[in-house]
This record gives structure tokens, sequence and C-alpha cells, in this order.
């Protein structure tokens, strides 16, 4: 989006005027140059009833406008970082693509204020390796299993992971609990005794990674795989609540991921019964109170199910 953001500004240069960024968002954003030249996305809103907090790099002021509307300016003042002024306008923009004008106030003031801690820590809203290959497993399972057996609707609903549930998936009377891992691994770490913990039957999931490079054919980024789903999600409440669940979990669009490039192998699924190794809560002394272990996934043959 920066060559739209660099042709916006380049027709506003010489007027200080501003435009709209798109006539089919739902808000009115607006990018453009405030009285002092400088570099400004806007929102022009109804009422604004939260307050913004300045940075050193992006200024924030709330003007009143003779239409009695407010207009809400986030200036950058250091020219040398544009392209963290359009990262910015960037997240702001998709972030809203499909709220309601609303919600608009609370939803950007959210994302400003994970912006405000990333500018105090440049790395701090950026999820490490392992995060990042987490996230990408559970969005392989969602598009390549989820999506196939049940509707899109009821799988982004379904996917539990990003509001801390104990299961990443529940639905229809069972569950599914996602792990990542690469091709060559031959155990996989159960977090917590919730995780396979249950009087239903379940299944874990192992989504096979493998390193890549961009030049392999199906490649992953976890920007890439975002940017998939939210294409094959027609409903735009069902793309909305996706969107937040991304944000709940930490995601926001950031080039670096796209330098973790993998490849997916495959998907084994393992039936979780009542005859599965695995340790229940009511059958641990009430001393302990937190449990993490290791599944060796060549001694789960006899529950590995056929696709």
């Amino acid at each position: 989006m920066n060559d739209m953001f660099d042709d916006i500004l380049k027709q506003c240069k010489n007027t200080l005027a501003f435009k709209r960024i798109s006539s089919t968002h739902p808000l009115d954003l607006y990018l453009g140059y405030n009285d002092l030249g400088k570099k400004t996305l806007a929102l022009i809103t109804n009422e604004v009833d939260l307050n913004f907090q300045s940075t050193k790099l992006i200024e924030v002021k709330i003007a009143s406008r003779e239409d009695g509307r407010k207009a809400v300016g986030f200036s950058l003042m250091d020219d040398t970082e544009t392209d963290i002024f359009y990262r910015f306008c960037e997240d702001i923009y998709e972030a809203t693509k499909s709220i309601q004008p609303e919600n608009s106030i609370k939803v950007i003031n959210n994302r400003w204020n994970r912006w405000i801690n990333m500018f105090k820590n440049p790395h701090s809203l950026i999820m490490g390796e392992k995060e990042i290959r987490g996230l990408i497993g559970e969005l392989v399972f969602l598009r390549d299993y989820m999506f196939k057996n049940y509707s899109i609707e009821k799988s982004i609903t379904a996917w539990m992971g990003p509001n801390s549930s104990h299961k990443d998936i529940e639905i229809d009377n069972t569950w599914y609990e996602i792990k990542t891992c690469y091709q060559s691994s031959k155990s996989v770490t159960i977090s917590s005794i919730e995780q396979l913990d249950s009087n239903i039957d379940g299944h874990l999931c192992i989504v096979e990674l493998e390193d890549s490079n961009r030049y392999v054919d199906g490649c992953l980024t976890l920007n890439k795989i975002v940017e998939q789903i939210s294409k094959m999600i027609i409903d735009e409440k069902v793309k909305q609540d996706f969107n937040t669940k991304l944000t709940s979990v930490g995601y926001m669009y950031f080039e670096e991921y796209d330098n973790y490039i993998y490849f997916s192998k495959n998907i084994n699924k393992y039936l979780v019964n009542n005859k599965f190794p695995r340790l229940k809560k009511e059958k641990l002394p009430k001393e302990i109170a937190t449990v993490s272990y290791e599944l060796l996934l060549p001694n789960l043959r006899e529950f590995l199910e056929e696709e």
C-alpha cells in the first residue's frame, strides 16, 4: 500500500490538502498534510470520547470542524521515518476495514496504544519465531482442514486459541488441539494439563512445517497466510471476527514476518480418547498446580487417524 500512500501525498503536496484514502472504506480516513506541512493521517468522526497520547514521532491532535464533526490527526514529526508512518497508516486502514463507524474510535485508540508501546520498544510487538510458527500452524489447520470439513463461518467462530481457551478449536461436540513442529520432530510438548484433558473425545493435530525460501511454490509466511484466509472470508462480520482474534493473539502486519518462510508438509491427527496417553487433572495429586509433558510421536501410531 506504500505506493498508494505515496500517490495520495504527491497529489496533496503543493496544496497542503487531504484526500480520502478509499471511497469503499467504512470510515472517513484521509491522508495529506497538516498546516505545518507534516504528513498526516486523519479520521473524521462524529464524536471523540477517548484520549490519544502523542509521541515524539507522531503527534496526535483532535480538532473541531465547522460541520460539527471531529478530526483526529496523526502527524509524522520526523520525515525520515516515513516507512514507519506508512506501516502505521496501513495497520489502521486494515484493522478498520470491517468495523462499524460507531466503533471506530475505540478500535483506533486500541491500535494506537499498541503502536505507542512499539515506539518505546520496537521489538515489543513483534512475535518470536516460535510464536510465528505456532500461529502459522493454527492458520494452516483452519485453511486446509477446518474450512474443508466445516463452514468458514463455523471454523472462525470455533477457533478459540487467541481467546486463551484450553483448546484451540471447539466445535460440534469435539475439539482440536493444534501443535506445530518440524517434520523431523520426534516429540511434541503439551504445555498444560487442560490442553488434552476432556471428558469427550478430541484430536491432537500436528502441523508439520519445513524451513523454505521465497522461491519455492506454495511457501508460507505469516503475512501471506493471513492474507490468503482474509480473501477466503466473504462475510464481513466473519472477517471482523477473524481480524479481532488475530489482534488478540498479538498479530499485526510487520514486514519482518516475511523473513520467516516455511512450507507446509503435512497434518497428522491423533484421536484423543480414554486410551490415549495423557495426564488428567482428576488423577493428579491436589498439591500439583501446573504440569507440562512431552509425547513421543512414533509411539502414538495406533491413535493416528486416517484421512
